[in-house]
């Protein structure tokens, strides 16, 4: 079976944000029951910062 997800987070603030970080988890992991075909992530209106694994092996983004 193949599934595509889509998926979409979106804030919207009363007055201009000054400066906030974000950590993102959004890739699921690759096993022997899934495996990830293809991934991306697109930002707008911030900046990918660091890209790293966590320690549960997850893959992380914080943006800016």
């Amino acid at each position: 079976m193949r599934l595509k997800i889509t998926h979409r987070t979106e804030y919207r603030y009363d007055a201009p944000v000054q400066y906030l970080l974000q950590r993102l988890r959004l890739l699921p992991l690759s096993g022997r029951t899934q495996t990830v075909g293809s991934w991306a992530i697109k930002v707008e209106g911030a900046r990918e910062e660091v890209r790293f694994t966590d320690h549960f092996g997850n893959d992380t983004r914080l943006v800016s």
